[in-house]
């Protein structure tokens, strides 16, 4: 028979973040609405005033159009870092087992991360230079074309120790012959996973 969970009473800090999270969501989408409506009915001179990325504009494939950088930047973490990458995760294959005997290692243990400056910055400032007439060519072409930025991504080796020898022992368990968990190349194992981003594959444990 399985146990009801008691309500956990709502912190003083739920109460006032969540609130600010609903409204941070409402204003960044009346900003995009609003910019679109502009970019619409053409109103170009508004548009240049207007303190968001332009349109048409994708970082990893998630469009930012029509909002200020704080607003993108909190959309790629929520969206892509949170709600996506930091899951992943690269599966140790135990020596001779079957398809299911398998160690998850999730990409946020080994420290994988995105930086998106450099491509809010480009998305931002892109269509912000030359005199109006050229900025309003830029933003024009947006529109047949647009702009897809790829934000780089990056690792901890020294996490990605950590959370392999937290698994050692258990490893060792399962070895015949008195064969131990090589950690330095099962490391080396899955930093090659993570430089070509193989989510969620297998790699077999060496031994020694």
């Amino acid at each position: 028979m399985s146990k009801k969970r008691k309500k956990q009473p709502v912190s003083l800090a739920d109460k006032i973040i969540i609130p600010l999270l609903a409204v941070s969501v409402i204003c960044s989408g009346a900003l995009a609405a609003n910019y679109k409506t502009l970019m619409a009915n053409r109103q170009y001179n508004d548009i240049l005033e207007m303190d968001v990325i332009y349109n048409n504009i994708f970082i990893n494939n998630y469009e930012v159009a029509g909002l200020t950088v704080d607003q993108a930047r909190e959309k790629l973490e929520r969206e892509l870092q949170q709600g996506k990458f930091e899951n992943y995760t690269i599966n140790l294959q135990l020596p001779d087992g079957g398809s299911d005997d398998v160690i998850p290692i999730t990409y946020k243990e080994c420290g994988m991360k995105y930086d998106f400056e450099p491509e809010l910055k480009e998305a931002y400032n892109y269509g912000r230079t030359g005199k109006d007439s050229q900025r309003r060519a830029v933003i024009e072409e947006l529109e047949n074309a647009g702009k897809f930025l790829t934000a780089e991504y990056s690792y901890d080796r020294d996490m990605i120790e950590q959370a392999v020898k937290k698994h050692e022992n258990e490893v060792n368990a399962l070895l015949l012959n008195n064969e131990k968990m090589d950690i330095e190349k099962t490391v080396e194992m899955i930093e090659g996973m993570l430089d070509i981003n193989a989510k969620d594959s297998n790699v077999e444990i060496p031994v020694k």
